[in-house]
């Protein structure tokens, strides 16, 4: 099946249990980091990884001996890197799908899916701004990829659509961690310059394999 397709069983089945960007230079040679807050974001070929707070902004620009080889390289992930979030976007996303298939078919093991959006999201931009809702978008996806197990994958599919990737786990397994990342989510405060307020998501579960 391919790829849209499995997303598109994932969106389907959605349901919500309860109705200032940086220009950062190439990081290291898989990943720009984007250093925002109490984190330093950077995405890679398998998700995204999450450094503490760095002492200054220089700790988030790269050494020369860790940048990506080329400059092909360098456009290559700007092309795969979602810029609000830092997460893999839906142009990165399907290769991802195919790296974990591929990795799996000799061994059995099952991949799950999931596909959540945020509640009524268009709302907050209308209230409080644009700006609002890209902070909400950004503090979402960290607080996400911090719900995630090592060698979940996370990405921004697009708007406020986010997609997890989950290698060996089953329909039931994916259908624990959404809960696990829904309840995450609603307890969470989102504080921006104008005001502090929470959001809630729907999701999706599906199998892939």
């Amino acid at each position: 099946m391919p790829v849209r397709n499995w997303i598109s069983a994932a969106q389907q089945q959605r349901s919500s249990r309860r109705p200032g960007r940086e220009a950062i230079p190439p990081g290291d040679g898989l990943s720009f980091p984007v250093c925002r807050g109490a984190t330093v974001v950077s995405p890679t070929r398998h998700g995204i990884a999450r450094q503490e707070r760095p002492q200054d902004w220089r700790r988030c620009l790269p050494s020369g001996r860790n940048q990506p080889a080329t400059a092909p390289e360098r456009l290559k992930l700007i092309a795969d890197t979602d810029e609000l979030s830092g997460l893999p976007n839906r142009r990165k996303f399907p290769r991802l799908v195919f790296d974990a298939l591929s990795g799996v078919k000799k061994t059995g093991a099952r991949v799950g899916l999931v596909v959540l959006d945020l509640d009524r999201f268009n709302e907050v931009n209308d209230r409080l701004g644009h700006d609002a809702g890209d902070e909400t978008l950004r503090q979402i996806a960290d607080q996400l990829s911090r719900g995630l197990r090592p060698g979940d994958i996370l990405a921004r599919w697009g708007g406020e659509e986010l997609i997890v990737l989950l290698p060996d786990t089953d329909q039931w397994g994916g259908i624990l961690l959404a809960e696990r990342l829904r309840a995450r989510i609603e307890r969470y405060s989102i504080k921006t310059t104008s005001a502090s307020f929470s959001v809630r998501a729907s999701f999706g579960v599906t199998q892939l394999l």
